[in-house]
């Protein structure tokens, strides 16, 4: 995994490249702040540090 700058719709965010990955994730934080909406397959828990973090998965971003 590395961290990268990804420009998505104007807004630029720091993103995590898993190249492991079988999924997209984007945070609601980040999906909030897009210019149009984004279609959502299907939403995502995870627990991490002891905290449960739910975000939406899609491959709208993926083209």
């Amino acid at each position: 995994m590395f961290p990268v700058y990804v420009w998505v719709y104007g807004l630029v965010e720091l993103a995590v490249v898993d190249t492991a990955a079988e999924v997209t994730l984007v945070s609601e934080r980040v999906e909030a702040q897009l210019p149009e909406e984004v279609l959502v397959l299907e939403h995502v828990y995870m627990r991490t540090a002891g905290r449960w973090v739910h975000s939406g998965t899609s491959n709208h971003l993926n083209g």
